[in-house]
């Protein structure tokens, strides 16, 4: 797995924790908030005087809901008329139905139909969803890849490592030749396999670990859909290169992993 496929995955999972943490302490602040209101709220007999049909959604696709409208007599003797903020896609209340009215006494007008589920059907929902998405993140977390790349200790020198290497077997049936070239963040390496007629590009590692670069020594990573790889890329004296080769096959289909070790020497030219 690249770099860019870990850090995708991360953030999804790491989105899926946060998302279920704030959506479990918005749920919670919800009903501590409606547990103060029933507390400081007055009640009062209401009558649905009409309930509002409206339609949403996105366009060609919006739903039905409905909405019931409430009057109720304030401790002044005013009417008051609200529109209850519970909304469903069914008609939950019927005209003339009367209705227990929770209001703010210092403002009637602020009012809503009192009703366990009208109160906390919404935060208990919303608590649900966030404690299924943080007990299946959660986990996921402490299994998350780690990047395989790592780079390369204060020392190191990396160039001994840069050109362009053939196999010294012209023989072999693995690995022709590599190349190794300098970049920001470390190394950049390719590696060509014998094929036919022409040779097989492998093209770039998915990881490349240069932390025991400084003993000259860097290590590769290779997926594909059949199998993994994982190199070790030792620097000789008298400018060879040793690769080892460990391979694992993903769907065996009767092959047996092996191991390699081949012997790099500088291309002509180089």
């Amino acid at each position: 797995m690249s770099d860019r496929d870990i850090w995708a995955v991360s953030a999804i999972v790491w989105g899926f924790l946060m998302g279920g943490i704030a959506m479990v302490c918005f749920a919670v602040y919800s009903v501590y908030r409606r547990m103060r209101l029933v507390a400081n709220s007055l009640t009062a007999t209401g009558t649905v005087v009409r309930v509002n049909k409206f339609r949403r959604g996105p366009t060609g696709e919006r739903d039905t809901f409905f909405r019931p409208i409430v009057q109720f007599t304030a401790p002044d003797g005013s009417a008051v008329e609200f529109a209850d903020p519970f909304f469903a896609n069914v008609a939950t209340h019927r005209v003339g139905d009367a209705v227990c009215v929770l209001y703010d006494p210092d403002d009637p007008a602020r009012a809503r139909i009192a009703g366990f589920y009208r109160l906390y059907l919404a935060p208990a929902a919303l608590l649900f969803i966030g404690v299924i998405w943080v007990w299946l993140a959660a986990p996921m977390v402490q299994h998350l890849p780690r990047s395989e790349n790592a780079a390369a200790p204060r020392g190191a020198i990396l160039e001994r490592f840069v050109g362009r290497w053939s196999n010294e077997d012209p023989e072999t049936r693995s690995i022709t030749r590599l190349e190794i070239r300098p970049q920001l963040k470390g190394l950049a390496v390719q590696m060509w396999g014998k094929c036919s007629p022409v040779e097989c590009d492998w093209g770039a590692p998915q990881s490349i670990n240069l932390a025991h670069s400084d003993q000259d020594v860097i290590e590769l990573g290779w997926r594909t859909s059949f199998a993994t790889r994982k190199q070790t890329v030792t620097l000789l004296s008298a400018g060879r290169l040793k690769v080892v080769t460990d391979t694992h096959f993903t769907i065996p289909a009767g092959r047996q992993d092996y191991v390699s070790t081949e012997y790099f020497k500088p291309a002509r030219g180089d």
